[in-house]
């Protein structure tokens, strides 16, 4: 239902007389009510709230608002628009209800209360926070006293009075065919100085400007019955009119006369019709023809003498055309009027010494020279869009906006890609080649001439250790797996793995994760009052809790994703090969640590790198705290192209080995050890071994 369209009827209802007052009758749309003489408001009608489509309106004088419950009174200030079109004083901007802080009462794991609305409803509980309730509709309460309507004038109203004219003889035409005697008697003529309506066919037609000017509209269209139509039609902004119109013939008997009327009807929106009578026929003529004096019908007929024609007319017909400008001239005088116009270039400054000025100097001086700032006869074009601010008329008008708009159609030329050739080196091996490991049984021992001790196994007297628990050790090598899944040993000295055991060892291993393979490198020193440290770091897992430094993870950890805690290779690309150093320093100070302290799965702590202070933690290069064992890889590739290498495919390509084998069929991995039951190198989480790498390596 609209609340703002029905206007205060006309007429009494229908039925009234000064015998029968019908008091309390209700209008069409229940908003008006008969009190005996007249229509008043009803103050029993509920006008329901409808959604607001159009808030912070401007009302002025010259709008012509006035309140619905008191006509005569005009309003000047904001309204807004409800979806069904009733007008509102008021801006109509809604109040906004804030974001709870706190989550729905009642919510739990168990009921999570998804779905929830916070008390005004704009606020939607998704489970875990609040956010806008999409579906919520901004409404507000209709107030009848607060309900606005636009009073149309006479001079606002006459554009709507001649199409609803136009109208009329659409829909008559289309429901009647004229006789050339009924259209002459519709018809107005200058008789004996007057204009009548009715005329001969020697008779001059007289034809009107506007169809509501005709004798007829005179008389009959300024009734009330049309000047409703109309004003319903405006009030309503009613702009499509079809289907709205049609004509009602009724047959009447008067004293054995038969008469038929003929009646134009408008549809309003709640169904209701207002009817204007249009004619009357009466035993076959039609009479109180209404608004039709301006039909004529075209008569074809050869009054012209040719002859007198050619004499009079001229025929031959000269036309003269001035200079006609062509797109190019219009083009050239564009870019002479814009050189006029642009101003001289700003001097910039450069600020920042990257050698291009960016800091206008003559800044106000310029900006005065400007239109935007005074209208003079030798000003120039704007150049900022913030100096136009001020002048509305220049807005989009300057130079940055023509700039922007010019950006849109140089795509092509601001976003060239161009082709950088790359002018680094290429890196030239200077060794013959490698030595290549990668056959079952294949190892290096190395013995000392005589059977003597090497160096790092000689006893320091002072002590009773061997040498590389006490001075320490730096195992370097350059290696390239060949498959995603192989294991084993690199480099080791005894057997650190075994109970009672002593050495060190260097080894690779390979963790299976949700389908992936994930190669680390691990170092492994048995000391000598029996404490096995490895190179750890400790890491903070997402899944599986965290992977923490307890001394060592060598033997005991199962956790799933044990390769995050060590230095890894990947295993996308066999072709690649990786240089490993492999340090142990029995300087550092390796603490016991557990989960209650914030270094428990720091990696940076355990890389020797992290040092804490009255001030908090710093970051240095070595602090001597952390792990004792250490490893660091590098890709040949990473390493090149920090020496400033190009780097290209470096061999041919290798297809990965996943192959299954026996544990008869694996063989010896590479050893190192002087005692050969000393080896440990069988994987215990992974079943599968392939031939591990080539290798060269240093000690």
């Amino acid at each position: 239902m609209s609340y703002h369209t029905e206007s205060a009827p006309q007429n009494p209802p229908q039925g009234w007389t000064p015998e029968n007052p019908l008091i309390g009758t209700l209008s069409p749309e229940e908003q008006w009510e008969w009190n005996g003489g007249g229509w008043e408001l009803n103050s029993d009608f509920v006008y329901e709230s409808t959604p607001i489509v159009e808030v912070n309106l401007q009302a002025t004088v010259n709008d012509n608002f006035f309140f619905q419950s008191n006509p005569d009174e005009q309003y000047i200030g904001p309204y807004h628009r409800h979806e069904d079109g009733t007008l509102m004083i008021g801006d109509g901007i809604p109040d906004i209800e804030p974001k709870p802080e706190s989550p729905p009462i009642g919510v739990s794991p168990v009921n999570p209360l998804v779905g929830a609305l916070s008390p005004q409803g704009q606020w939607v509980w998704v489970g875990n926070s609040w956010e806008e309730n999409s579906d919520f509709v901004y409404e507000h309460e209709m107030i009848p006293d607060e309900i606005i309507f636009r009073k149309v004038g006479y001079q606002d109203i006459q554009e709507t009075r001649e199409k609803v004219s136009d109208i009329f003889y659409k829909v008559w035409f289309e429901s009647n065919t004229l006789s050339e005697e009924e259209i002459l008697s519709m018809q107005t003529t200058i008789r004996d100085g007057i204009k009548q309506t009715g005329r001969n066919e020697d008779e001059p037609l007289v034809f009107y400007k506007k169809d509501r000017n005709t004798l007829e509209s005179r008389k009959d269209l300024q009734g009330d019955a049309f000047e409703e139509i109309c004003q319903y039609i405006y009030t309503n902004q009613i702009d499509d009119l079809d289907g709205r119109f049609d004509i009602l013939v009724t047959d009447l008997q008067l004293d054995e006369t038969e008469i038929v009327r003929y009646s134009l009807r408008f549809r309003r929106n709640d169904l209701s019709f207002i009817g204007v009578q249009i004619a009357l026929k009466v035993e076959g003529e039609f009479t109180d023809v209404l608004n039709l004096s301006q039909l004529t019908k075209p008569k074809f007929g050869s009054r012209i003498d040719a002859e007198k024609a050619r004499e009079v007319l001229d025929t031959n017909i000269f036309e003269l055309l001035p200079n006609q400008t062509t797109r190019q001239d219009q083009i050239n005088d564009f870019f002479i009027e814009f050189d006029d116009l642009i101003g001289p270039t700003p001097n910039f400054e450069d600020v920042d010494g990257d050698g291009v000025g960016e800091d206008p100097v003559n800044y106000e001086q310029d900006e005065q020279s400007r239109i935007s700032f005074e209208n003079q006869s030798n000003a120039f074009i704007t150049r900022l869009d913030e100096q136009a601010e001020g002048s509305s008329i220049n807005q989009g008008k300057t130079i940055e906006s023509m700039r922007n708009r010019l950006n849109t159609y140089l795509n092509d030329v601001d976003n060239v890609v161009e082709t950088l050739e790359d002018d680094r080196p290429e890196y030239e091996n200077i060794s013959n080649g490698f030595l290549k490991i990668r056959k079952p049984n294949q190892a290096i021992i190395l013995r000392a001439p005589d059977n003597d001790l090497l160096e790092f196994q000689k006893i320091n007297p002072d002590t009773g250790n061997p040498s590389y628990l006490d001075d320490g050790f730096t195992i370097t090598m350059w290696v390239r797996f060949i498959s995603k899944t192989s294991e084993g040993t690199l480099f080791n000295f005894g057997n650190p793995l075994e109970e009672n055991g002593s050495g060190f060892r260097l080894d690779t291993k390979v963790n299976e994760y949700n389908g992936n393979y994930y190669r680390y490198i691990r170092l492994i020193v048995r000391e000598s009052d029996g404490a096995l440290r490895d190179n750890h770091w400790g890491h903070t897992g997402e899944f599986g809790g965290a992977l923490g430094r307890l001394s060592n993870r060598s033997v005991d950890n199962i956790h799933e994703r044990v390769h995050t805690a060590f230095p890894q290779m990947p295993t996308d690309n066999l072709n690649e090969w990786y240089f490993i150093c492999a340090t142990y320093n029995p300087s550092i100070n390796e603490l016991e640590l557990d989960n209650s302290s914030p270094y428990f799965t720091n990696r940076q702590y355990w890389l020797n790198h992290i040092s804490p202070t009255e001030n908090g933690d710093t970051v240095v290069a070595n602090s001597n705290l952390g792990a004792k064992c250490k490893v660091e890889i590098i890709s040949r590739s990473d390493l090149l192209r920090a020496r400033g290498f190009k780097v290209d495919d470096l061999t041919v390509d290798a297809e990965p080995n996943v192959t299954e084998q026996s544990a008869e069929e694996q063989g010896i991995p590479p050893n190192m050890s002087f005692n050969k039951n000393e080896i440990d190198w069988i994987p215990k989480s992974i079943d599968n071994f392939n031939p591990i790498v080539e290798e060269s390596f240093n000690l």
